[in-house]
């Protein structure tokens, strides 16, 4: 007997069903990031990914010279928009 193998409906994959599975991706990402597990990334803890030391001063919107899980978010969030 063949077995057939579930694919996943495109719609699915455009409604954006999986979306809060990309979100808990980027949480782990921002855990992983934050070596001191205060909550906060610093600019050395921002230097462990690559890129992120770049656009370290536009994710910071407070000014505060380290990245909230907020403000992180937030600049996945727009990162991604604009790939759109």
């Amino acid at each position: 007997m063949r077995r057939k193998i579930a694919t996943v409906p495109t719609s699915l994959l455009l409604t954006g069903a999986f979306w809060p599975v990309v979100a808990q991706t980027t949480d782990d990402e921002f855990a992983r990031l934050d070596r001191n597990e205060d909550g906060y990334l610093s600019v050395a803890e921002a230097g462990a990914k690559s890129g992120l030391l770049e656009s370290f001063t536009l994710l910071d919107t407070d000014a505060d010279g380290q990245l909230s899980e907020e403000e992180w978010a937030s600049g996945r969030s727009d990162a991604s928009d604009a790939k759109r």
